[in-house]
């Protein structure tokens, strides 16, 4: 078996925040996780989305997919510094959005070789040369 190679300049990445699960249903979903499971609700937004905690693990929310790349993101990684995560996935050749403002938190999501959608968030704002939006 071949041990991966460290690339230099890797992303700073923690943990896992955040497992996002995109449903058809939210109110069957909602049961399903609230009731069955008895996961504690954290939050709804109006949209309908849905924070659970998990225990010690990652939050996980519930919303109903949308033709929007956060609804393919499967789950979130944390980091200490985004602006550095971002430079060095890009100087890594990795395929990477801009980075998503949302109040005082950041995010950008990138693929992996096969296509997967992952998310980079931190609870801070990127330096403001990089590329960056707000919705």
């Amino acid at each position: 078996m071949n041990e991966p190679s460290m690339m230099h300049n890797a992303p700073v990445l923690t943990s896992i925040g955040v497992i996002f699960r995109a449903v058809t249903d939210l109110e069957a979903a909602r049961d399903f996780y609230g009731n069955v499971l008895g996961l504690k609700q954290m939050w709804t937004a109006p949209d309908g989305s849905t924070a659970y905690t998990t225990g010690s693990g990652p939050i996980l929310i519930v919303f109903t997919k949308a033709d929007r790349i956060e609804s393919e993101a499967q789950f979130s990684m944390e980091t200490p510094d985004i602006s550095q995560a971002y430079r060095s996935m890009k100087q890594n050749g990795v395929r990477v959005s801009d980075i998503k403002i949302a109040g005082a938190t950041s995010m950008f999501f990138f693929g992996d070789p096969d296509g997967n959608t992952m998310m980079v968030w931190a609870c801070h704002l990127p330096d403001p040369d990089l590329p960056q939006y707000r919705e």
